[in-house]
């Protein structure tokens, strides 16, 4: 891949769990590191499902290789967050390729 298409840059985020005074507990997301990227849509949709319009656009986003990067974390771009669905790196592990649903 040119170096010139990763443009975006983005946020790759993980999970911690917090508890609370009342021994229940939320889920916090921090950041794990900020890189550059490739953010490109694949598809739109816009379903009916009982009787609720649902709109969901599925992203593909390619970055540099970066080990432990798993469908548990999620992206940030430009004020809109994406959940990790699938993450492919290529042979030589140079790239990834990471499948992604905006949250709207």
């Amino acid at each position: 891949m040119k170096i010139g298409k990763l443009r975006h840059r983005v946020t790759v985020q993980e999970s911690t769990r917090v508890n609370d005074s009342m021994g229940g507990g939320r889920e916090e997301w921090s950041d794990l590191f900020s890189t550059w990227a490739n953010v490109k849509p694949i598809k739109g949709e816009r379903r009916y499902e009982a009787m609720k319009v649902k709109g969901g656009i599925t992203h593909e986003i390619e970055m540099r290789y970066r080990p432990g990067i798993t469908v548990h974390h999620r992206i940030v771009y430009d004020g809109r967050i994406f959940e990790i669905v699938n993450v492919y790196p290529d042979e030589i592990k140079t790239m990834l390729t990471i499948e992604c649903s905006e949250v709207v």
